[in-house]
C-alpha cells in the first residue's frame, strides 16, 4: 500500500512481507543497518513531515470539502 511504498522509498523503515520467522530475521537485519546509517534520523523526520505533516492534511482536506460543496 502507500505505507510500504513511503517507508521502501525514503528508506526510513521495514514493511515485513508475512509474520514468519525467515521475514523477521530479514526485517531485523534490515533495520540494523538503516539505524546504523547517519542519515537516518533526518530522513525519518524529513519524511514525517513530508508525507503526515497535520497542517497539510488539514489544508487537503479543506481543499477536498470545499470542491464538494461547489
Amino acid at each position: 500500500g502507500d505505507m510500504e511504498e513511503i517507508i521502501n522509498k525514503q528508506s526510513v523503515g521495514v514493511v515485513l512481507k508475512d509474520f514468519s520467522e525467515a521475514s523477521m530475521k530479514k526485517a531485523i537485519i534490515e533495520l540494523i543497518k538503516l539505524a546504523q546509517g547517519s542519515e537516518i534520523k533526518n530522513r525519518c523526520r524529513t519524511t514525517a513531515i513530508e508525507y503526515f505533516s497535520l497542517e497539510d492534511g488539514v489544508n487537503s482536506y479543506s481543499r477536498v470539502y470545499k470542491e464538494a460543496i461547489k
